[in-house]
């Protein structure tokens, strides 16, 4: 992540002031409302903040990874430059995913079809060797690997299990080697070109 702006340079400031185990900040996508403002999708995730590169003039180039997803109960009004809320950390079910034939058949259909998906749009013979084997983390890494709107992208994030959220990922998986074979040297459609609501 590139950061540049004030209140962004204030708020990682603050997370750095932080002790390393607590480094981490919340992430809500936008959608537009009206004409006047935006809202709030309720579930986000917290990142916890890696390297961080600093230059002279206040910026900063930070690596980030996902920890843990949040419901936002209450906006908080502080006078704070960036946006705080009070949220509810959501329950996963890291263990017994891994355990449950189910999911762990999800997970490998899921990475079967994005390797199918990859080979369409990249024109070669995807590894994916580097996939994890946990079904848990691969619903998350193929939520982040695949360029979709935003809507369905936060399907995914607020599925409440683990298998839930690997059918839905197979589910637009589908949908998209479906659309890659008609328009192969335009992998992405023009719904995925305008600008994304979540900045």
């Amino acid at each position: 992540m590139h950061i540049f702006e004030p209140r962004y340079r204030q708020l990682l400031r603050d997370v750095l002031a932080a002790p390393e185990d607590q480094r981490e900040f919340g992430i809500v996508a936008t959608r537009v409302v009206d004409h006047n403002g935006r809202s709030w999708y309720p579930i986000g995730t917290s990142a916890r903040v890696g390297d961080v590169d600093a230059y002279p003039d206040g910026r900063s180039d930070i690596t980030t990874i996902g920890h843990r997803r949040f419901e936002v109960i209450d906006i908080l009004e502080d006078g704070s430059p960036y946006l705080k809320a009070r949220v509810r950390w959501l329950p996963e079910d890291t263990e017994s995913a891994a355990e449950d034939s189910a999911t762990r058949a999800a997970g490998v259909r899921a990475t079967a079809l994005f390797a199918r998906y990859r080979s369409l749009i990249a024109d070669d013979d995807t590894d994916i060797s580097d996939l994890p084997d946990d079904p848990h983390l691969l619903s998350f890494v193929l939520t982040a690997a695949v360029p979709l709107p935003t809507q369905k992208r936060q399907q995914l994030l607020e599925a409440p299990t683990t298998l839930i959220r690997l059918e839905t990922a197979c589910r637009f998986l589908v949908d998209e080697i479906a659309a890659a074979r008609l328009l192969p040297s335009i992998p992405l459609s023009a719904e995925r070109l305008q600008p994304d609501q979540a900045n």
